[in-house]
């Protein structure tokens, strides 16, 4: 039973490190695609997978991280409005940022 396992999770772990080496990896008839695209479209395209990226880490917040990094950094919105209205002192706004940033970093890393 031991060596069934053992074995089991080497499989799984073999099969998980192919996947994410075929995600690294591109097509030579993509990379011919990327190359004659035009740089806009590329710019376009990179832009509006890092706001899905964005978007979809957000959506793994709880409700107040995710409602003061939008708006703070999406809404552009001061620390003075944000703190009164969430009932917040500065060091709580600094600390929740922080560790929200740190939380969406963490998940887009693991993501991307």
């Amino acid at each position: 039973g031991y060596v069934r396992s053992v074995v089991r999770r080497h499989g799984a772990l073999c099969i998980g490190l192919k996947i994410k080496a075929r995600r690294r990896l591109v097509d030579v008839c993509t990379a011919a695609d990327w190359a004659a695209a035009d740089p806009d479209q590329e710019a376009n395209l990179l832009s509006r997978e890092r706001s899905d990226l964005m978007h979809r880490g957000l959506g793994r917040l709880c409700k107040r991280d995710r409602e003061l990094i939008t708006r703070f950094y999406l809404q552009g919105e001061s620390l003075h409005q944000i703190c009164q209205e969430m009932n917040l002192t500065a060091t709580q706004f600094r600390l929740f940022k922080s560790r929200a940033k740190a939380k969406l970093a963490a998940w887009t890393q693991t993501h991307s």
